[in-house]
């Protein structure tokens, strides 16, 4: 089990990579694909909160196998979004 302050750098680092990939993306795309590249980084930026509160309220007087299941959980959300939004990102129409 990672502890809670590597997996928040992870969470960060991970984002802030996609944030950066889109913002690239919008300086050489025309004013409505920039528009998109604008609200997809605010939903990573949405989605990047919402995993470090799951990180911040794991269950507390749970077994260790519940509280590493849990961020084993966290883990996947964040691989799965972090595909989902390259997939996205790449797409510029």
């Amino acid at each position: 089990m990672a502890n809670k302050r590597d997996l928040k750098k992870e969470i960060k680092k991970a984002t802030d990579s996609l944030i950066e990939d889109a913002f690239y993306q919008t300086l050489d795309a025309a004013e409505k694909e920039a528009k998109k590249m604008d609200d997809l980084i605010d939903k990573i930026v949405d989605e990047r909160f919402d995993l470090i509160n799951k990180i911040n309220q794991y269950p507390l007087n749970e077994k260790a196998d519940k509280v590493k299941a849990h961020f084993n959980d966290v883990k996947k959300e964040l691989d799965k979004m972090v595909d989902d939004y390259t997939k996205k990102i790449g797409k510029v129409d």
